[in-house]
């Protein structure tokens, strides 16, 4: 009886706890959908979370759903989906998850404040937060009443203050990343109170004051990272860390010596200590760091070196102390223990002596880069028995003799740089078609001399080469039309001679390489100062030597070139710098050069061509740079907009050259000129005229009989004309296009012709995608910019798309922060739109080109031109149905009024976005050099995000007064990919327009020599718009919010101003690659 009860009770136990669990589950199952709920992106509505079925329970089939033995929610992990919305208040849905003990919504859009609720979460054990757009206070006290909490990231957001928390809370807490945001002041007291922390990254902010005394009671952390930031003081509080494996505290403004102490850190792995102003060595004591494989000292004052080998660390991977005092010979001791050494990474320096022979028994090692010292003697052979060498970097240091052959020997060698030095002999070998791995060869400014061995042709991976200002003799070898993959070729500054070989034709895949790492670059050669910089960058590991920098060039300058310019250069379409100056060359200009679409520089000065200037070039938009002077060519420079830029220099040495901006064409004088050569010729036909005016006076007789009948058949059709007019407007407003136009008026072509004068050369006032734009007077008063599309020869079809892209747009909507559609019209083949005239014209005109006199826009001008495109976009993208992109946003485009209000305009690349998505797969490459977001090179996918890339450097320039393509910005292929980078207040202090500070210093005194806290806010914003992956950029509804955040910030002129500080030549990260 008992046993029967017993079983009874145990099975109502049973059917209780799967009542509750099935209670539980349902429970969880409308907390996740309320969550869902909440969610915009990927997330809203299904999307990416569409397995999280409403008719199912919670399972682990649904998307980032870990549940427990008992069937219970334990993790959500979200991250990487795109999911966007506020987490403020936290979703009640979440409270319901009882044993959820990991959130993981990191790589998403979420934005606005952190929620203080998460503190209900009390069995946490992960919350993870990084890579979004969070923003204000962290709200440090509320989550450290998580009990439980172990790990809290909340890097790359834009946070920029921390609410004080009570110490000695964080009981559990070993993991805390605050990297990446906005805090400033001294470093946290909470942080250095929580004794459990094994790993903290405070890197990336804005946190000032020492570090001494801060950091001794952390006996258990492992990890310390605080770079980038604007740290002083010494290391002696870190002395005690002894259980530290990875330290990290590079870009900072730390002094004095480095702590012998930290050679008694037996765990330690990495040290980096770049970029700051440590004086004196590296301590002897640092040889006991049993495990230590990154030694970075990188950017500091340190003018004692040990010896590399035995005494550095055996287990010693990448030693980098470039940019120091180092003086004296490099001294390289070696025992019978092997070399762990993969890079040594000593350039910038002052070396001096002999390279030591004994570089050869470093076996392992894969870099060497001892550039910019002075170490003299010949390269020694031995260096090839380091058998896995993939790049040699000697240049700029005084070295002598020949290359050694065995280095064309390494299997794995992929760059040999070696310029700028006094080295002679052939710069192509016999048998350096051996060198099969060769990407760059690197040898300018020595003293190499003879022919190009057409071996060269052979090195079938070569990306570079360059052999300039050497004392190079003989015929360019036509082998070179062989390297296909070549980006850059300079032979400039030799004696070559011969002509130009046809077969560089062969060339025509030059190209920019898309996908090389993110490293800090540097330029190379000195030469470069005065043109982009070349391909050759680094950084502080050497371990990447290419970046995207390089201008694809040809350069073949200072020679003694003979013959045409040949017209297959024509086919190179991707090249950016042609120099031919300095030769002998003859003929005329081929036209095809006006098909390469991607040139910025064009020298052909200094030679013999005659002809005149072809129109074609005018298709080269992108063109900054022209050189044609001390030529023989002749005729009228064109008149297009874009000559028009170039000064007296350009066209200087040409005496038979007219047009602006060289004196006007006289055609009377040439006609005057004309009619005095043609009277002896005239004399001696004058009996044939007797012969011929009886046939001239019968031909004038029908002539009058036929022009009596045209001027009937004219009469008579004048009516017909007016009807077929009429039945064009007809046509317009009953077809596709009045669809799109709805209060958009159609203009009769005559009013249009007679409000340009004609399409008058005096009225133009730009050129604006694939058409000329007129300024005009419409019969009403009314002033309006005309756009005449293209619509013949090759950029027909485009004039075509150009007038459908902005009927289908600015046809159908209206915002203040878009440029007004007034009407359209159409004659012929002519394709016109007729806008509201805007009269301060364009950013990029105030940015770059303003006229002598004007003063430079202050900075308050500059932030609503910015928060105004930004809201236009945002229209676009947010609240158009559907959403446009609109794919060429740069500042050309953005029209400025009266008031300075922003006007985006120019919708001829635009494109409706009818699916689901934010994505447009074009076949065409839309946009503009400098503001083509990275993904497009290989995608040709048009993307909202890829708008957001091209606002953000649209930012940067407004800011900076460069443009992306300037010789400041190459260096690392443009603003956007420089903003990709991690970036200190002082760097983007120093990049700010010094002409913006002067305007803003005149207009307020008080204010001289100081950096507005709310610039560097806003630069911050541009730099998340710019990171390289699509979905970590910010929608634009985020942006014009942060945007608008900072704007009620400063609106009571509370910015904190700060003193610029001075930059040295350790600056750090981000801008340091940046001709300021």
């Amino acid at each position: 009886m008992l046993h029967h009860v017993f079983l009874v009770a145990i099975s109502v136990l049973a059917l209780d706890s799967t009542a509750a669990t099935d209670l539980s589950c349902a429970s969880e199952r409308s907390a996740l959908l309320e969550f869902r709920a909440r969610l915009g992106g990927g997330g809203g509505g299904g999307g990416v979370l569409e397995s999280w079925s409403s008719g199912a329970t919670v399972s682990s089939s649904w998307r980032g759903v870990t549940l427990g033995s008992r069937g219970q929610v334990v993790k959500l992990e979200l991250s990487s989906l795109e999911l966007t919305g506020e987490l403020y208040p936290l979703p009640r849905g979440l409270f319901e998850l009882r044993s959820l003990v990991a959130l993981d919504l990191s790589w998403n859009n979420f934005s606005g404040p952190v929620s203080s609720d998460f503190e209900l979460l009390r069995r946490m054990e992960l919350l993870d937060l990084s890579h979004d757009n969070f923003s204000g206070a962290l709200p440090a006290s509320n989550l450290s009443r998580m009990a439980a909490l172990a790990k809290l990231d909340v890097s790359s957001n834009a946070l920029d203050s921390i609410k004080v928390v009570e110490m000695g809370l964080f009981q559990q807490l070993r993991t805390l990343d605050l990297s990446s945001n906005s805090f400033s002041g001294n470093l946290p007291e909470f942080v250095f109170a929580t004794t459990s922390l094994e790993v903290l990254n405070l890197s990336s902010n804005q946190f000032t004051g020492p570090v001494r005394e801060k950091a001794s009671g952390q006996r258990k952390i492992r990890v310390l990272d605080m770079a980038s930031n604007a740290l002083t003081g010494d290391l002696s509080g870190l002395v005690g860390l002894t259980s530290l494996e990875h330290l990290n505290l590079a870009g900072n403004n730390l002094s004095g010596t480095i702590p012998s102490e930290l050679g008694h850190f037996a765990n330690l792995t990495m040290l980096d200590l770049c970029a700051n102003e440590f004086q004196g060595g590296i301590p002897d004591s640092f040889s006991n760091l049993a495990k230590l494989e990154h030694l970075k000292v990188s950017n500091n004052l340190l003018s004692y070196m040990l010896d590399v080998g035995v005494s550095l660390p055996k287990s010693l991977r990448v030693l980098s102390a470039g940019s120091n005092l180092f003086s004296g010979p490099l001294r390289v001791s070696y025992n019978s223990a092997p070399s762990t050494l993969e890079v040594l990474y000593l350039p910038e320096n002052r070396f001096t002596g002999p390279l030591p022979p004994e570089l050869g028994q470093l076996k392992n090692l894969k870099k060497i880069i001892l550039n910019q010292n002075s170490f003299v003697g010949s390269i020694p052979p031995s260096i090839a028995h380091c058998q896995l060498l993939e790049e040699i970097w000697i240049n700029n240091n005084l070295l002598t003799g020949h290359i050694p052959p065995e280095l064309f020997t390494l299997k794995h060698l992929r760059a040999l740089v070696l310029a700028n030095n006094s080295l002679s002999g052939s710069p192509v070998p016999l048998g350096i078609s051996q060198s099969k791995t060769l990407e760059v060869l690197w040898l300018e400014q020595n003293n190499f001399s003879g022919p190009i061995s057409s071996e060269v042709g052979q090195l079938s991976n070569l990306l570079m080469l360059s052999l300039a200002s050497n004392k190079l003799t003989g015929h360019i070898p036509a082998s070179l039309g062989k390297l296909t993959n070549l980006v850059g070729l300079d032979l400039g500054l030799n004696a070559l001679s011969g002509r130009i070989p046809d077969e560089l034709a062969g060339l025509s895949s030059i190209h920019i390489p898309t996908a090389w790492s993110n490293s800090t670059l540097t330029s190379l050669s000195p030469r470069y100062s005065d043109k982009p910089p070349s391909a050759l960058v680094y950084n502080n590991e050497g371990q990447r030597f290419i970046g995207y920098a390089l201008p694809t060039t040809l350069d073949f300058s200072h020679n003694e070139l003979v013959g045409g310019i040949p017209a297959e250069l024509g086919a190179l379409r991707n090249l950016q710098i042609l120099n031919l100056s300095h030769n002998r060359l003859q003929g005329s200009i081929p036209p095809s050069l006006g098909n390469v679409p991607a040139l910025l520089k064009l020298d052909l000065s200094r030679n013999n061509l005659t002809g005149t200037i072809p129109q074609a070039l005018c298709k080269l938009t992108f063109l900054s740079d022209l050189d044609l002077s001390d030529n023989h060519l002749k005729g009228a420079i064109p008149s297009s907009t874009q000559f028009q830029t170039f000064g007296n220099s350009s066209f200087a040495g040409n005496p038979d050259l007219c047009g602006a901006p060289l004196p006007e064409c006289r055609l009377e004088q040439d006609e005057a000129r004309s009619d005095i050569g043609t009277i002896s010729a005239v004399q001696k036909l004058i009996p044939l005229y007797v012969v011929i005016a009886g046939s001239l006076g019968f031909c004038g007789f029908w002539a009058l009989f036929i022009i009596l009948i045209r001027k009937r058949q004219k009469l008579l059709s004048q009516e017909e004309d007016e009807d077929e007019y009429s039945k064009k407007k007809r046509y317009l407003n009953s077809s596709e296009v009045s669809n799109m136009s709805e209060g958009v008026a159609w203009i009769h072509p005559n009013e249009l012709m007679s409000a340009t004068s004609n399409y008058s050369h005096a009225n133009i006032i730009g050129d604006g995608g694939f058409g000329i734009v007129y300024k005009a007077i419409l019969a009403d008063g009314s002033a309006v910019a005309v756009k005449k599309l293209i619509t013949d020869g090759g950029f027909g079809m485009q004039g075509e798309r150009e007038f459908l892209a902005e009927m289908q747009t600015l046809g159908k909507i209206k915002h203040k922060n878009l440029v007004c559609l007034k009407g359209y019209s159409c004659d012929g083949k002519d394709r016109i739109l007729v806008y509201k005239y805007l009269k301060n014209g364009n950013l990029d005109t105030w940015l770059h080109c303003r006229d002598a006199g004007v003063k430079p826009l202050d900075w308050k001008t500059r932030f609503h031109i910015i928060l105004g495109a930004a809201r236009g976009i945002t229209f676009l993208h947010h609240e158009c149905f559907p959403p446009i992109v609109h794919r060429d946003i740069k500042a050309s485009n953005i029209l400025l009024d009266e008031d300075f209000q922003a006007h985006v305009a120019d919708f001829g690349l635009a494109r409706l976005m009818r699916d689901a998505g934010d994505t447009h797969v074009s076949t065409d490459v839309a946009g503009t050099v400098g503001y083509i977001p990275p993904e497009y090179n290989s995608s040709c996918m048009a993307t909202m995000r890829g708008d957001v890339y091209s606002f953000g450097v649209v930012v940067l320039e407004t800011i900076m007064g460069k443009r992306p393509t300037d010789k400041g910005f190459r260096r690392a292929g443009g603003i956007g990919h420089l903003a990709g980078e991690r970036v200190t207040v002082q760097e983007l202090q120093s990049a700010i327009d010094a002409a913006m500070l002067a305007e803003n210093t005149t207009a307020s005194p008080t204010n001289a020599g100081e950096v507005s806290a709310e610039i560097l806010e806003v630069m911050k914003i541009a730099c998340l718009c710019c990171v390289d992956k699509p979905g970590k950029r910010p929608e634009m509804t985020h942006v014009v919010r942060m945007l608008e955040g900072v704007e009620r910030r400063h609106s009571n002129g509370a910015s904190n101003l700060v003193s610029p500080p001075s930059v040295d030549g350790g600056s750090k990260h981000f801008l340091n690659n940046v001709e300021i």
